[in-house]
């Protein structure tokens, strides 16, 4: 099951991010990520109050205090690399399954086979040959390498759910992980912007976001379903082909034509590094 979950996953952030360029271009990227996350939560909130809350340890919370801040610090770094070099850092972006590859056997205890290295190396120089940058954006690769974090802490938090209901640990842990990082980064864009001119901001765009929110939540719950199910290393590889769904919503959607040929051939790699996780 979680194949279809991740792949879900990977169409529905490819399409609210799409979505994002045709509904939104005056904010900023950390007030975007702001406006469209506190929609989420209250979206949230009825899947969370149905579930059957598990039972969870003291460790279960420091690993959500742990990845609620690293949420904050991926979205800090991604902004910044993104101001500084796009391409460069969502090729960067790419190399997230590199860092889940070397933390998953130590943490989570996950045996790496040759289709799980094969396909992150496929996806990964993929990822460079569609954007086509060799570039070194520190806070780009910084982002990767939170994002590594992220996807194994929040797989090690959800293992320790107490739970026989299905689904009830993913959305346990996403509901709080997000009102958390909300929480975190709303405070921030208060002090930075003010209260009051945010609020104001939040009113106007809130019409427009409301349904990339939607796709958002669709988004997050396949993704710790399918991470709660899977290695961690299998995901994170099947996940980054949420950029051949971006390729293909450029092109009918957004009609972006440029270097379509480069990204073609990159989306090509993707898919059989995707491939080789399917068929293993």
């Amino acid at each position: 099951m979680w194949i279809p979950l991740t792949l879900l996953c990977a169409a529905t952030q490819a399409t609210w991010m799409a979505l994002s360029k045709l509904r939104l271009q005056t904010l900023g990227r950390i007030q975007f990520t702001v406006f469209l996350r506190v929609p989420i939560v209250f979206l949230m909130l009825p899947a969370y109050l149905a579930v059957r809350h598990p039972t969870v340890p003291r460790m279960f919370w420091l690993l959500l205090c742990a990845v609620s801040l690293l949420e904050c610090g991926r979205m800090l770094s991604l902004a910044t690399g993104l101001r500084k070099d796009y391409y460069a850092t969502y090729a960067l972006m790419n190399t997230a399954p590199l860092w889940v590859l070397l933390l998953a056997p130590s943490v989570l205890g996950e045996r790496l086979t040759l289709p799980v290295l094969g396909g992150a190396a496929f996806v990964v120089s993929g990822g460079f040959v569609f954007y086509r940058t060799g570039r070194l954006i520190p806070a780009g690769l910084a982002a990767a390498v939170i994002e590594g974090l992220i996807a194994v802490l929040s797989k090690r938090a959800m293992a320790l759910c107490a739970t026989d209901v299905p689904f009830s640990a993913p959305v346990f842990f996403m509901f709080w992980m997000y009102l958390l990082a909300t929480v975190l980064m709303s405070a921030t864009e208060g002090v930075r912007a003010g209260v009051g001119p945010t609020l104001t901001d939040f009113r106007r765009a809130l019409k427009p976001i409301l349904p990339l929110s939607a796709f958002n939540v669709v988004a997050m719950f396949s993704y710790m379903a399918a991470l709660h199910l899977a290695h961690a290393s299998r995901f994170a590889i099947l996940m980054r082909c949420n950029l051949v769904f971006g390729f293909v919503l450029s092109l009918t959607l957004l009609h972006e034509f440029a270097a379509w040929q480069w990204r073609l051939v990159g989306a090509l790699l993707i898919v059989a590094g995707a491939a080789l996780i399917v068929l293993a």
